[in-house]
C-alpha cells in the first residue's frame, strides 16, 4: 500500500517489533520491508482500517516473494468488532496465491506460520489490494408515490406527443 493511500485508509498498525532500531512496523506501511530477530518464534502483524471505511480487500498477502524466506502465513479478517469474518492459509511454497475477496473488513490479522529455512521471517513486503470507500452517514429510504392520472394530464400527454409527430414530418419534409 503506498503512503498516501495508507494514511487515509489504515487507522493503525501493530504486532511483533522488527529487528534493528531503525526499522519499525511504519516501513510496511512505506512499502519497505522488514526482517524479524532470531528469538521471535510467532511474528503477528495487525492491520487495523479507519472505522468510516467500507474496505473490499482483493487481495492480502506477500510481496517480493523470491526476497523473503516466509513459506506460510495465516490470515484472519476480522470485522469491524474484530469478530472473525474468515481465516485463510496461504501456501507459498506451492504457489497458492489466489484468494477470494472479501469487503466489510475492520482489521487483518496476519500470522507468520512458516519459513523455509526455519529462522526467523526475512525481508516481509506486505501488499493489501483493494477498494477503500466513504460509507455514507445517514441511509437514504428511497419512497415511491403514486398519482392517480387525471384528464388533464392525458390530454396534454396526447397534446405533446401530437406536437412531436408534428415535428417530426416537419423535419422529414423540409
Amino acid at each position: 500500500m503506498q503512503e498516501p493511500y495508507s494514511k487515509k485508509t489504515l487507522a493503525g498498525i501493530s504486532g511483533t517489533n522488527p529487528q534493528g532500531t531503525n526499522s519499525s512496523l511504519l516501513d510496511l506501511i512505506y512499502g519497505k520491508s522488514i526482517s524479524f530477530n532470531e528469538n521471535e518464534t510467532e511474528i503477528v502483524l495487525f492491520i487495523i482500517f479507519k472505522s468510516n471505511l467500507f474496505v473490499y480487500l482483493k487481495y492480502v498477502g506477500l510481496l517480493s516473494l523470491s526476497e523473503s524466506n516466509v513459506k506460510q502465513i495465516q490470515i484472519e479478517y476480522l470485522d469491524k468488532n474484530q469478530l472473525l469474518i474468515r481465516k485463510i492459509f496461504v501456501d507459498y511454497s506451492n504457489n497458492q496465491t489466489i484468494i477470494e475477496p472479501i469487503e466489510d473488513v475492520g482489521s487483518i490479522k496476519i500470522t507468520i506460520q512458516e519459513t523455509f529455512d526455519k529462522k526467523s521471517a526475512k525481508n516481509v513486503r506486505l501488499s493489501i489490494r483493494g477498494c477503500f470507500g466513504i460509507q455514507p452517514s445517514t441511509t437514504i429510504q428511497p419512497t415511491i408515490s403514486t398519482t392517480t392520472p387525471s384528464k388533464t394530464s392525458s390530454t396534454i400527454f396526447f397534446f405533446l406527443i401530437k406536437f412531436f409527430f408534428f415535428s417530426l414530418q416537419h423535419l422529414v419534409i423540409i
